[in-house]
């Protein structure tokens, strides 16, 4: 099984080379996190045979080769090949994906053609159609997500409202909740680019930072950074509740 997702947490940070604080363990575990359900899943779909299933309604009509279904409507149709889902109604509608594992009831639930996609958490990447290389770990996590790649959601409601965006990498309690189109954001804590929706290489560093933001090419280091921060572009904030009041300022 491919793992771009993995790598893809380390070269979005590697961009934003402002960031002074950024929690590099916290980096590692998700990776390391990420590692382990891919070869678990791995290991299910190989050590089966061809296919495996068990649960109501798994994988009645799934044709692909060496697949895992554990639970309700899990794996239901297909022609896909290695495809692991454990839970109700995990990738109940895969057709053609390729590599994607699956943890959690309704997970990766409306996947046709996406591949290589890990979710881990109930609803996590539940809309997920044909967007390929995203991990979301968390409940709801990517919940909304359609076509968006590369994407990489830890904590409950991170990149919840996620659709087509893509090389995001959200870690928190409802990081980027808010992102929908918006691309290359790196968000390390609870709430962190919150209300983001189609701003651009943002980097937010703790708790609350860049919260109202929609602007780009920001940098907050630091819980409430830039909290207020709307439409400004091309800002840097190092500290707790720097820059807290600036709203369309730029280039500060």
């Amino acid at each position: 099984m491919k793992l771009t997702a993995t790598f893809s947490i380390l070269k979005n940070i590697q961009k934003e080379k402002n960031i002074k604080s950024y929690n590099m363990q916290n980096v590692i575990k998700i990776a390391k996190t990420i590692s382990l359900f891919s070869l678990l899943c791995l290991t299910m779909s190989t050590l089966f045979g061809q296919n495996y299933f068990a649960g109501s309604g798994a994988g009645t009509a799934n044709t692909g080769f060496y697949n895992t279904g554990v639970g309700t409507n899990s794996l239901t149709t297909g022609t896909g090949n290695q495809n692991t889902a454990v839970g109700d109604r995990s990738l109940t509608n895969a057709s053609s994906g390729l590599g994607n594992c699956a943890f959690g009831d309704n997970t990766l639930y409306f996947n046709t053609s996406g591949s290589f996609n890990v979710a881990i958490g109930s609803l996590a990447l539940y809309r997920n159609t044909t967007g390929n290389d995203n991990t979301a770990i968390g409940g709801s996590a990517l919940l909304e997500n359609i076509t968006g790649y590369s994407n990489v959601a830890n904590g409950s409601g991170s990149l919840y409202k996620n659709t087509t965006g893509h090389n995001n990498t959200a870690s928190g309690f409802k990081s980027l909740n808010f992102n929908t189109t918006g691309y290359n954001n790196v968000a390390n804590g609870s709430k962190a680019l919150y209300n983001n929706t189609t701003g651009y290489g943002n980097a937010a560093t703790g708790a609350y930072s860049l919260y109202s933001n929609k602007g780009s090419d920001n940098v907050a280091n630091g819980h409430y950074a830039l909290y207020t921060n709307t439409t400004g572009n091309g800002n840097v904030a190092n500290g707790a509740y720097s820059m807290y009041y600036n709203t369309t300022g730029f280039s500060n």
